[in-house]
């Protein structure tokens, strides 16, 4: 759980995504988004205790559609932060102001990182006991999904206090701006690393 902690600290897009919806003015949205990031989670430990992300991991044409689809998805919502900020449009990640469509955000951003492939597929599985009990993957699967939850969750509430959401609404632009041109940069990162496979 510890290494898992360390691993959410790490800034990323999931961090990003969650910063920059809170801050909008968004703690509904911001909670929705981190939510689908612990579903995500969910996902991800009930594969590794099913055995399959040691398998993900090592079959390189999984890794290589998990970049694929993650860079593309970068690359649309930087794509949408961009153009709102240049052109006043509404971002193509807030074109749908539903509970499903933030929620979604978190999800697929979280479940298609290469970092969790990572992660799951090596650091947890390996620090798995060999003879894990169902108890033991039930409690696993149960505390990772809380921790990131809970964490996230944080994370959430922390962008959407008034003081930092008026500093975003002060530096919109710049900052969408910003952002859509790191998640872009990520995106097109992860296609490299796509091709390079093959």
């Amino acid at each position: 759980s510890g290494i898992f902690l360390l691993a959410c600290c790490s800034p990323g897009p999931v961090f990003l995504l969650i910063a920059s919806t809170a801050a909008q003015p968004g703690r509904a949205e911001g909670l929705r988004v981190a939510l689908g990031v612990a579903g995500a989670t969910f996902v991800w430990t009930a594969l590794t205790v099913l055995g399959l992300g040691v398998v993900l991991a090592s079959v390189v044409w999984a890794q290589t559609a998990i970049r694929t689809v993650a860079g593309l998805y970068l690359f649309w919502i930087g794509l949408g932060m961009i153009r709102s900020s240049l052109f006043g449009r509404p971002g193509l990640t807030r074109s749908i102001s539903s509970r499903n469509s933030a929620y979604t955000r978190g999800f697929v951003a979280s479940v298609t990182n290469p970092k969790a492939l990572a992660f799951f597929g090596s650091a947890f599985a390996l620090t798995a006991p060999a003879q894990a009990t169902p108890q033991y993957h039930l409690a696993a699967v149960v505390i990772l999904t809380t921790l990131s939850a809970t964490w996230h969750s944080l994370l959430a509430l922390i962008f959407a206090t008034p003081v930092l959401q008026i500093g975003y609404q002060g530096l919109k632009r710049q900052i969408d701006l910003l952002v859509g041109s790191v998640l872009i940069a990520l995106g097109a990162g992860m296609l490299a690393q796509g091709r390079r496979v093959f």
